[in-house]
């Protein structure tokens, strides 16, 4: 695996709520869990591509350092395109799509999830 990948797209989810983020989560809104099993948590979930394994460290420029968490739901994964996990859906909103297309961004691969590794901006 190489430690950089294009970077496309960068959009965010939320999945706040008491019965979670339909419009976010779609169906799986009340179980408020990632593709992995964990709970969600801002500065810290990213959902990323199925090409990153579960827990891989990503850089993201802008954003910094995130754990892939969750995944995309089928037909929506996409090489370069990676969501970020927000407290509310107005944060989600207010983030929106972030497209690069100069070809300069790109996420670097940290490394495996490691309680030395500090997440968040």
């Amino acid at each position: 695996m190489t430690n950089e990948i294009l970077i496309l797209v960068v959009t965010a989810y939320c999945n706040s709520g008491p019965h979670g983020c339909v419009k976010c989560c779609g169906k799986w809104a009340p179980l408020n869990r990632t593709a992995s099993g964990t709970k969600p948590t801002p500065g810290r979930t990213v959902a990323g591509p199925r090409s990153i394994p579960f827990g891989t460290v990503v850089d993201i420029p802008g954003i910094g350092r995130r754990i892939v968490e969750d995944r995309f739901a089928v037909g929506f994964d996409r090489p370069g395109h990676f969501e970020v996990f927000m407290a509310s859906h107005s944060k989600a909103k207010q983030f929106g799509i972030r497209k690069y297309a100069d070809k300069t961004k790109r996420v670097v691969m940290v490394g495996p999830m490691s309680s030395r590794i500090k997440t968040g901006p």
